[in-house]
């Protein structure tokens, strides 16, 4: 391996990367982390995600991708998550504190996109203001989410309507089964085009309603 100290990038690297029993602190969470394995290349002005696996919240990850190192960092990258139990996560201000959000997390992500777009437009920034606004492709991804044995009450967009079915259960004699262990069920299918998101699929399952349709987020 080598990296010419004046152009590091027309260098060559290659890396490999293990953690076991780890924790990673994101937002306001923090993350057990059961192990890690990491291993990429830098080469021809290319760098190779080969393989990010990672075994946590009692589920596991794999990511992979690559990013050309021009002015756009034009790249790609898929990732797949597979039974990862949210409620499993620690809130890193007080571990006493119970989890926003339950359920069971199975999510695919499929992007080919230039990356340095993508992270001014999840960021904002003034000083990536002029990336932000950078035109996307057409259609630059696509992804599923779904959340089985899930508890959403505490989100903002699930919380007043999951009142009123609350309310509306204990009025016919539902109420213990609605409070019971966390049984919802949602799903969302996206693409990623240009400046907006299509939800293709949305479908909401609780215990005594459903929901489903499609919408555009901008």
């Amino acid at each position: 391996d080598s990296l010419p100290l004046r152009n590091p990038l027309q260098g060559e690297l290659n890396t490999n990367i293990k953690l076991n029993n780890a924790n990673v602190t994101l937002s306001e969470y923090r993350i057990p982390v059961q192990s890690l394995d990491l291993t990429a290349q830098l080469g021809n002005g290319k760098l190779t995600l080969s393989k990010l696996n990672i075994a946590a919240l009692e589920g596991t990850a794999q990511i992979r991708g690559s990013a050309t190192m021009n002015d756009a960092m034009d790249g790609n990258l898929s990732a797949r998550v597979s039974d990862m139990h949210l409620e499993s996560l620690v809130a890193a201000k007080s571990e006493s504190a119970p989890s926003k959000i339950a359920g069971k997390l199975n999510a695919t992500l499929q992007m080919q996109a230039p990356m340095k777009t993508v992270l001014a437009r999840v960021k904002p920034d003034p000083s990536t203001a002029a990336l932000a606004s950078a035109p996307l492709p057409a259609n630059w991804g696509s992804g599923s989410i779904l959340l089985t044995d899930a508890r959403l009450v505490h989100l903002p967009v699930v919380h007043d309507l999951s009142d009123t079915i609350g309310k509306a259960a204990r009025l016919v004699g539902a109420g213990d089964a609605y409070n019971s262990r966390p049984s919802e069920t949602a799903l969302l299918v996206f693409d990623l085009n240009e400046d907006h998101v299509t939800l293709k699929e949305i479908q909401y399952l609780g215990t005594v309603a459903a929901a489903r349709g499609n919408g555009i987020v901008t």
